[in-house]
């Protein structure tokens, strides 16, 4: 597996599942805080 598609994966997850803990996560993979991917 690559590492976009565990990263994509656990992005979907985390969001939901994390939150605002994943908000820190997101600026790293170049979105905004509190921003969700479709």
């Amino acid at each position: 597996m690559t590492l976009e598609l565990i990263t994509l994966r656990f992005y979907h997850g985390g969001v939901i599942m994390i939150g605002k803990r994943y908000t820190r996560g997101n600026h790293i993979m170049g979105y905004e805080p509190g921003q969700c991917v479709m």
